[in-house]
């Protein structure tokens, strides 16, 4: 009740990589994680396949050339970039509401989700979704 910004679960943590193929291999194929989704995420700018594993899901994405998502991608010489955390929330209205008191800005804002603008959210872009990835046994 005194949460101010009304957070339910992680719903997702997007790692950045070019290779999700080997990233399947092992959150699959090694780990025994399920692949619960794949496609767009325009938000972001990336083409992600969600995988379940224990109590998480990880949305491994390609990030599209130009994007905010490229960028950082490109900045690590490594190969793969753990670049955002997104927080199933209860009323996204409230969580603007919220991190515009404490001097976040928001980078996008959609009637299902928010963005931060990294900038001023501790250099990440974190989400905030009024639901779960699809697919999500969780939820």
């Amino acid at each position: 009740a005194h949460d101010p910004l009304g957070l339910e679960r992680c719903a997702s943590h997007t790692i950045l990589t070019d290779d999700v193929d080997r990233s399947r291999r092992l959150f699959v194929d090694t780990l025994g994680g399920t692949v619960i989704h794949e496609g767009r995420n325009e938000i972001r700018g990336i083409t992600s396949t969600y995988i379940h594993l224990g109590d998480g899901v990880y949305e491994f994405a390609v990030p599209d050339q130009g994007s905010a998502a490229h960028a950082d991608w490109a900045s690590d010489p490594s190969g793969d970039v753990y670049h955002a955390i997104t927080w199933k929330v209860q009323d996204l209205d409230k969580v603007e509401r919220h991190l515009t008191e404490q001097g976040v800005r928001i980078d996008v804002r959609t009637d299902e989700m928010i963005v931060t603008d990294p900038a001023t959210s501790i250099g990440i872009p974190w989400g905030f979704s009024k639901s779960l990835v699809p697919g999500d046994p969780r939820g």
